[in-house]
């Protein structure tokens, strides 16, 4: 009786030892299996033939979010749940991620002149966007407009939703403002009147904008910390190509940016390093253009659009993705874009 009782105890571990070890093994095959079917947690989201659309960052599941009638200029709300863009009657209008038959209208936001710049606060509380050369805020949850300054003509949103940059090219007024949305303080930056486009850096300790030359513009920087002694504007880079964008990384080390500053006079694709100032060219051929990169929100890639070859003087273009280091590039769209900066949207 005894040695049936130690049999069993003995046996006892290796059953136990073999249940566990199929255990593991089923679990580690679920995860093989499960991930082949997880959905792109990455999107793109982009303007094409007057209607807008989402891709997956692979270039899969092509999904047309809101049809034909001339909707332009889309983006994503903070929350990435909502998407924002602009009617043919210059109405702004938006449209849930999730349920693309309830498409909301603000007809409050009626302009009678054409609107551009459209965004979202980052705290999602207010739309913002140029008629003409006037900044016009507006409250979501009310529809009251707490702003609307004349004169302007770029803005944009600190991170934190306390201020906004805005530029002027009045002969006599002109330059960069840093202004309060809600208040009433206005700290002049810059008085020059060739400077525009300032985007604020992720930690709103810099102010990037450009500088026209007519012909190219030039990047400068700006430190607003309170560490820094001066808030004269630095040059990080001269020749910047005409009608396209630049982008902050999104640990604020580097931008991204358009030139035709190279031996094939083309629009490539550069990123410059903001304390080293090292450039490093992204993209290089002779017969497209390359232009508008913006990271992805780890900041491991960059999207741009491209033109087909041979043809850079086309506007017609495609979205590419490739690595923050100009690898792997691939093509997620067909050559059917207009210029335009893509919208990129991670899941959390």
């Amino acid at each position: 009786m005894n040695l049936i009782n130690q049999n069993t105890f003995r046996r006892t571990p290796i059953i136990n030892l073999r249940v566990i070890n199929v255990t593991v093994i089923l679990f580690i095959l679920s995860v093989i299996f499960s991930g082949c079917f997880i959905e792109s947690k990455e999107q793109i989201l982009f303007a094409q033939g007057n209607s807008i659309y989402m891709v997956d960052s692979d270039g899969n599941n092509l999904k047309k979010i809101v049809s034909p009638n001339s909707n332009t200029s889309p983006s994503w709300s903070p929350k990435y749940d909502q998407i924002l863009f602009i009617t043919a009657s210059n109405t702004i209008a938006s449209v849930n991620r999730d349920k693309l038959d309830e498409i909301q209208i603000y007809q409050e936001f009626n302009q009678n002149l054409p609107i551009s710049n459209l965004q979202w606060s980052p705290n999602a509380r207010y739309i913002s966007f140029n008629a003409e050369n006037n900044i016009r805020i507006f409250d979501i949850s009310s529809s009251e407009e707490i702003l609307n300054l004349k004169g302007y003509s770029h803005h944009n949103w600190s991170r934190d939703s306390e201020w906004i940059a805005i530029s002027s090219s009045d002969i006599d007024s002109g330059g960069i403002i840093q202004r309060n949305p809600l208040g009433v303080n206005e700290l002049k930056r810059t008085t020059d009147p060739t400077h525009f486009a300032p985007q604020w850096s992720p930690s709103n300790e810099k102010l990037a904008f450009l500088k026209s030359d007519g012909e190219v513009n030039d990047l400068y920087i700006m430190d607003l910390s309170s560490k820094s002694e001066s808030n004269e504007a630095i040059l990080l880079y001269k020749g910047l190509s005409l009608d396209t964008t630049y982008s902050w990384s999104p640990n604020g080390k580097e931008i991204a940016f358009t030139s035709a500053n190279n031996s094939e006079n083309n629009d490539e694709i550069y990123s410059i390093n903001i304390e080293s100032l090292e450039t490093k060219r992204l993209t290089i051929n002779s017969n497209k253009s390359d232009r508008n990169p913006v990271w992805s929100p780890d900041g491991s890639r960059i999207a741009f659009i491209s033109s087909k070859e041979g043809q850079n003087e086309t506007l017609v273009f495609a979205a590419y993705i490739m690595n923050d280091d100009g690898t792997k590039q691939e093509k997620i769209t067909e050559y059917s874009l207009e210029n335009q900066t893509l919208g990129w949207y991670a899941h959390n």
